[in-house]
């Protein structure tokens, strides 16, 4: 549980590091545009049109992505059995 846990908050950083990423390019893309060569150019615009596209995931084997918002619905369902069994439980009893 922890490690799912772990998983799904280096995720969430990820993507903020990915949003960060993804500013500097802007900014190296739209700054000192006259100094530097058409390859240098072409080669951020490249960059550029990938990430906005395609955003790094981590998936469970191209399932579902992994973010916290996984954990909180597998944590649910924990609570959720457990809650029926200690149900069960009572009813056995009586």
């Amino acid at each position: 549980m922890l490690s799912l846990f772990g998983m799904a908050y280096t995720f969430e950083q990820v993507q903020t590091q990915e949003q960060e990423f993804k500013n500097a390019v802007k900014t190296l893309q739209y700054s000192a545009t006259e100094k530097q060569s058409e390859d240098y150019l072409n080669f951020l615009d490249l960059i550029n049109l990938k990430l906005m596209t395609e955003s790094p995931k981590i998936t469970a084997c191209g399932l579902f992505t992994v973010n916290l918002q996984v954990f909180y619905n597998v944590f649910a369902a924990i609570v959720t059995y457990i809650m029926i069994l200690f149900q069960f439980r009572d009813f056995e009893k009586s």
